[in-house]
């Protein structure tokens, strides 16, 4: 018959246990900072993709309408403004009758004085025929038809165009946080170009 003694069973000591606790929470702290690192760069991807896409979607439609607007070699059917620290671009599109333009409508891309937002404005006046200093920023403030935003800029100026208008450069540049500077992590900026030439133009 065998008989085991207790006594050299013992419980952990003080110091043992202190330890086990050290090395726990230096554990569970690298586990918190790998799952805190993890999310950050998530969020910072959803941002930076966001803003991606909202960069290639201004850029497609704005080239879409110019490229579709409707004129000829004395009346272009397309307006442009960067006076008053505001930009404009408007083209027109053809509504009903081809034989004429008074019938017809316009859609206008714009950044208002001060401000960093494109808005896409649809102007009631059809006879459109000069974009005034502050006309632009009207459309916006005065409810001159439908607006709404479409994206911040960190780039105000949007358009370059030749002086025959016959092509026209759209560049748009943003990021998650225009006020703050680019950073390639934490405040990606993204810029897409698109050259125009409009279809009515091309005689």
């Amino acid at each position: 018959m065998t008989i085991y003694s207790l006594q050299n069973n013992r419980g952990l000591t003080l110091t043992e246990l202190v330890i086990a606790t050290i090395l726990m929470a230096i554990i569970m702290l690298g586990v918190l900072s790998t799952d805190y690192a993890v999310r950050n760069m998530d969020k910072t991807t959803q941002k930076g993709t966001l803003t991606a896409m909202q960069v290639a979607t201004a850029v497609l439609r704005i080239s879409k309408d110019l490229e579709q607007a409707v004129g000829d070699a004395t009346n272009h059917g397309i307006l442009t403004s960067s006076a008053g620290g505001s930009y404009a671009v408007c083209s027109r599109h053809d509504n009903n009758d081809p034989n004429k333009y008074t019938d017809d409508g316009w859609d206008c891309y714009i950044v208002a004085t001060g401000d960093t937002a494109l808005y896409h404005c649809l102007p009631t006046n059809t006879t459109l025929t000069k974009i005034q200093a502050n006309e632009s920023v009207s459309c916006i403030l005065d409810s001159q038809g439908p607006i709404h935003k479409i994206i911040d800029l960190s780039k105000r100026d949007f358009f370059n165009i030749d002086p025959n208008l016959n092509n026209i450069e759209i560049t748009i540049q943003s990021r998650p946080d225009v006020t703050a500077p680019a950073d390639a992590l934490d405040n990606p900026q993204y810029e897409m170009t698109m050259r125009v030439t409009p279809l009515a133009h091309s005689f």
